[in-house]
């Protein structure tokens, strides 16, 4: 019986840690998820999982009310400029959750928000120029562009 009840356990175990690991949004504005084709370098390192926003994306996930906590590494890629401020909002079922800004030129940040197992999780990134304003994105230029990567729901 112990035996049973220890690979019951084990198969949801494992079957919980790959659902996490698969776990995608269900919607992307303004952005488009990483691959081996589209990468995005931040910090010197190049990624082709995760997602790269422009000013303004928005990254929406359903948690189906499966997950307590959200990891991630967020940051503007190298190539974006650094006269600007990167800003991330987190909001978890509609309720600003977390904000994390990131100066010109600053390092990527890694950061945990608390999803108390609710339902979505919405991300938004966007650049600010030197006088606080939100930077549009035009066209395909890099110079507003963020990436949102390793991320993980426990």
């Amino acid at each position: 019986m112990k035996k049973k009840v220890f690979v019951l356990l084990f198969m949801l175990v494992l079957s919980v840690s790959l659902f996490a690991a698969n776990l995608k949004a269900y919607k992307v504005t303004d952005g488009y998820e990483l691959s081996r084709s589209k990468t995005a370098n931040m910090f010197g390192d190049q990624y082709s999982e995760g997602y790269l926003l422009y000013s303004q994306g928005v990254l929406l996930f359903n948690l189906r009310g499966n997950y307590k906590i959200f990891t991630a590494t967020v940051g503007p890629i190298d190539e974006a400029s650094m006269e600007y401020d990167f800003v991330f909002d987190f909001y978890v079922d509609g309720i600003l959750s977390k904000t994390v800004t990131i100066e010109g030129g600053g390092l990527p940040e890694e950061v945990e928000v608390d999803l108390n197992y609710m339902r979505q999780l919405k991300v938004v990134a966007y650049a600010l120029n030197s006088y606080g304003s939100v930077i549009y994105p035009a066209g395909f230029e890099d110079y507003g562009h963020t990436a949102v990567v390793d991320l993980d729901f426990k």
